[in-house]
C-alpha cells in the first residue's frame, strides 16, 4: 500500500470502487489505490492522470506516477517524474523503494536523486523566540494579545490554554480541563471585543480522554482580561462526529472554524448561540486553518490533502488556488494572510516547513513559493503561528511527533521542550 497516494482514500474510509465517467478525484484516488494493490499499474497510471487533470500537481500524485511508469518499464519516463517532484522541494525515501528498483541503473537517476536528497537540507532564516518548559504540553496554536503584551499558546495535551509575558514567564490562562473542556486547539485573539476564541476537541491525545466523548466538540469566547469563559457554542448536529480544529476572526466579530472530522467549515457571528454552515461535511477531506482576504469576501482554507481552497463568502462557493508544478500546498496545517502573500506551516510534508506563497493580484493563483524555514532541527511537526507586527511567531517543536494513534506519549528527551521561532517579514524578493 503506497502511504501517499491512499491518504484521500483511508481519511473517507471508502472502499476501492472503479472510477466512472462522471468520478470525482476521490474516486480516482480509490480506484489507483485497487489497480496498485492488484498490480494493474496501467490503470494505476491512468487513475493518476486523470486525478491529476482534474486537480492539478499533487506530491502524492507525481511520485506515484514516477512509481506508474517504473513498473511499466518506462524508465526515463519515471525519472521526470520524479524529477518533477524533487522540483516541488520534498523528500521521499526512493533509494529505499522497491517499486523505482527498475530505474537505478539509469544515467539521470543520481542527478534526480541528489536533487530529491537536497530537498533535506536546513533552511534557516529565524531565530528561537522562546521555549515552554512543559515537554508534554502538545502545543497547537498560538495568539498574542497586544494589551497585555503577551503570547498565548493552546495545549492539547494538558487540556488548557498557557499566557507567556513579555520576559517568557508562563502561567496558565485556563486550568487544566476548565469549563469541561477536552484538548484546546485553536485560539485566535479578537482585540477590538477583547475576547480569546479557542477551540476544544475530545480527542485520545488530550489528557484523562474518555472513549465516550469521542467526536465532541465546541467553540469557547473567554473574556481576554480574566480568563472568564463568555461562550460556549456546539456544532450542528450531534450526531456526527467533530473536531473543530482551527479558526479565524472577521472584523466584525464573525468567527469562521474549520472542521478536521467532517470536512465543514462554520460560522459564528457576533451574539450568534450555536454554529451556523458555511460549507456543508465533505466539501473537504481535512480542513485546517481559514484565512480571510483583505476585504473580507472570500475565505481561504488549507485542506490538508489537496492544497488551498477559496469560499466565496457571498454566494459560499468553492474553488482551489492554481499553482506551478514546483509548488506544494498539500499538508498545510497553519495558513495565513500578509498583504498578497500567504504563509503555509506544512507539516505534512517532508521535510516540515514554511513556505511563503506570491499570489497574483486577484489572488486566485500561487505565482512563486518561498521557503522559509525547513527541516530538523529548527522545524519539527510545527503547527500554527500568529503575525505580530512584521514578525511571524509560530510553533516549530509542538511534540506532536511524540504522540502515538492511543494518545500515548513517548517520553520527553533533552531537546524536546515545546519551541516558538520568529521570523521577520521582508518583503517578497
Amino acid at each position: 500500500m503506497r502511504a501517499a497516494l491512499v491518504l484521500a482514500a483511508l481519511a473517507l474510509g471508502a472502499s476501492a470502487a472503479p472510477a466512472q465517467r462522471d468520478s470525482t478525484w476521490r474516486d480516482h484516488d480509490r480506484a489507483a489505490h485497487k489497480a496498485y494493490t492488484t498490480g494493474d499499474f496501467a490503470t494505476f497510471r491512468a487513475q493518476l492522470l486523470a486525478m491529476r487533470r482534474e486537480i492539478g500537481p499533487l506530491p502524492a500524485i507525481d511520485y506515484d506516477l514516477a512509481v506508474a511508469e517504473a513498473r511499466l518499464g518506462n524508465g526515463e519516463r519515471a525519472l521526470e517524474w520524479l524529477q518533477t517532484f524533487a522540483d516541488m522541494g520534498l523528500f521521499q525515501d526512493a533509494e529505499r523503494d522497491a517499486d523505482l528498483a527498475s530505474v537505478r541503473s539509469l544515467p539521470g537517476y543520481p542527478r534526480v536523486m541528489q536533487r530529491v536528497t537536497a530537498n533535506l537540507e536546513p533552511v534557516t532564516r529565524g531565530a528561537v523566540a522562546f521555549t515552554l518548559a512543559d515537554a508534554d504540553l502538545v502545543a497547537e496554536d498560538i495568539a498574542y494579545d497586544s494589551v497585555r503584551h503577551r503570547f498565548l499558546v493552546s495545549s492539547v495535551h494538558r487540556r488548557k490554554i498557557i499566557a507567556v509575558d513579555s520576559a517568557g514567564r508562563a502561567s496558565d490562562f485556563t486550568r487544566a480541563g476548565s469549563d469541561s473542556t477536552w484538548g484546546i486547539f485553536a485560539v485566535h485573539v479578537d482585540a477590538a471585543r477583547q475576547l480569546l476564541w479557542a477551540t476544544t476537541a475530545a480527542t485520545p491525545a488530550a489528557q484523562g480522554y474518555a472513549r465516550a466523548d469521542s467526536g465532541r466538540s465546541a467553540l469557547l469566547a473567554y473574556d481576554l482580561a480574566t480568563g472568564v469563559l463568555r461562550a460556549r457554542l456546539d456544532p450542528p448536529d450531534p450526531r456526527r462526529a467533530h473536531v473543530l480544529g482551527d479558526i479565524t476572526v472577521g472584523a466584525d466579530g464573525t468567527v469562521y472554524i474549520s472542521d478536521a472530522a467532517s470536512g465543514a467549515v462554520y460560522v459564528a457571528t457576533p451574539g450568534a448561540r450555536a454554529l451556523a454552515v458555511l460549507v456543508p461535511p465533505g466539501t473537504f477531506t481535512s480542513p485546517q486553518t481559514p484565512a480571510l482576504s483583505a476585504d473580507e469576501k472570500r475565505l481561504f482554507v488549507a485542506d490538508y490533502a489537496r492544497g488551498v481552497a477559496v469560499i466565496d463568502l457571498s454566494s459560499r462557493g468553492v474553488s482551489w488556488l492554481g499553482h506551478p508544478g514546483n509548488v506544494a500546498l498539500a499538508g498545510t496545517d497553519g495558513l495565513y494572510r500578509v498583504g498578497n502573500t500567504l504563509l503555509a506551516v506544512q507539516n505534512g510534508t517532508t521535510p516540515n516547513r514554511v513556505v511563503r506563497a506570491l499570489l497574483d493580484t486577484a489572488m486566485t493563483r500561487v505565482l512563486d513559493a518561498q521557503v522559509l524555514e525547513r527541516a530538523k532541527p529548527a522545524v519539527s511537526d510545527p503547527t500554527h503561528g500568529v503575525i505580530v507586527g512584521d514578525t511571524f511567531y509560530f510553533i516549530a517543536r509542538s511534540g506532536w511527533d511524540r504522540v502515538h494513534e492511543d494518545g500515548t506519549i513517548t517520553p520527553a528527551g533533552a531537546d524536546d521542550a515545546p519551541q516558538i521561532r520568529r521570523l521577520t517579514l521582508l518583503a517578497y524578493p
